[in-house]
Formats: C-alpha cells, sequence, structure tokens
C-alpha cells in the first residue's frame, strides 16, 4: 500500500508506491484563501448566538471561519467568490448587526 503526498508548492500529488516506484498526477495551482477580516458583532449574547453567526459566514461561498466569539468573529475569504459586503450581509440576515472592524484593506 503506498503513500501519498501533495505538494503545496508544485501543485501535484506524488503517490509512492512499494520498492520505489513513484507516480505524480500534476493537478494545477493550488490556491489559499488571503483576505482575512475581523468583524464587530452587535446583538450577540451567548453561545447559541456563536453557533448561528458560526453557520451563517459557513454557507458564504468562499469563506472559511477562523472564530466566533460572542460580539466578534474573524473569517478568510476567496475574493473571487464572495466580498465583505456579502460577509457582514449573511449576519445581519439572522438577525444581528456586523461590521468590518479590520484585516481587509488595512
Amino acid at each position: 500500500m503506498g503513500a501519498t503526498f501533495i505538494d503545496v508548492d508544485m501543485g501535484a500529488i506524488i503517490s509512492e508506491y512499494p520498492m520505489g516506484v513513484g507516480a505524480s498526477i500534476v493537478t494545477g495551482r493550488f490556491k489559499t484563501m488571503e483576505n482575512t477580516i475581523r468583524l464587530s458583532i452587535e446583538g450577540m449574547h451567548c453561545e447559541a448566538c456563536t453557533r448561528r453567526v458560526t453557520n451563517a459566514l459557513a454557507r458564504v461561498d468562499g469563506v472559511r471561519v477562523e472564530s466566533v466569539e460572542v460580539g466578534s468573529a474573524q473569517v478568510e475569504f476567496d475574493a473571487a467568490k464572495t466580498s465583505p459586503d456579502e460577509i457582514t450581509s449573511a449576519v445581519d440576515r439572522i438577525g444581528f448587526t456586523a461590521r468590518i472592524d479590520g484585516g481587509f484593506g488595512e
């Protein structure tokens, strides 16, 4: 049974098989989310609020939730898929008020 390694810099999947035989499949460059924003969120009071905000943010295409606490959140996002306005709107739609507190465009 072989082991699989992903070479992020080269954008290839390299599999090693018994007896030193190797194979690779070039899959293209891997893209990472490079934009981070911090949100200040009004109206959050408890752990249930943090779960609701986490779920709302996670449903936005191109967003990776880094942290959510009562009153704030931090996310990474892919600007090709979403925008800071779309991210804050996702929070606003569930009854809270979100504003960008830092990170993007600083």
